[in-house]
């Protein structure tokens, strides 16, 4: 059974308005009559996975969308507010996209997946609690987004 998620600004009471191109409208239509995707895929489908891991670095491959994410670490200083836990910075750039919108809702779902699962203990990036920190920066370069 697919997990459906309720993107946030359908549980707004003013949701921003919606705009929809008459190409979309054709292409959503065709899909919802012949049940099948642009690429050929029924509904419930999923697209090939793959990732490859290097030594700072990942590429992803979902089916055509190929993401690129780089890591460093640097260390610093930590937050008056937050004495006890390190940073994780995620940037997200793409030659296709300049909408500020879409980069921060993947920031924040990115965000909230790493967080929530606790695949990342920002305690654990303490090296001398209130003295020295580990700031983990993760940049993520959409290559193409299909």
């Amino acid at each position: 059974m697919p997990v459906i998620v309720r993107p946030k600004f359908l549980e707004m009471e003013d949701p921003p308005a919606f705009k929809i191109t008459p190409n979309q409208r054709k292409s959503i239509t065709d899909i919802l009559n012949t049940e099948r995707r642009i690429d050929g895929r029924r509904a419930h489908d999923t697209r090939k996975f793959q990732i490859e891991f290097s030594n700072n670095s990942t590429i992803v491959r979902l089916g055509k969308t190929l993401v690129s994410c780089t890591n460093t670490l640097t260390q610093e200083k930590p937050p008056e507010e937050r004495p006890s836990e390190g940073r994780h910075v995620i940037t997200i750039s793409s030659p296709y996209y300049g909408d500020y919108a879409f980069h921060t809702e993947a920031i924040n779902q990115i965000r909230n997946v790493i967080h929530k699962t606790r695949a990342l203990d920002l305690e654990s990036l303490v090296i001398k609690i209130g003295e020295l920190i580990w700031c983990l920066k993760s940049e993520i370069v959409i290559l193409n987004n299909d």
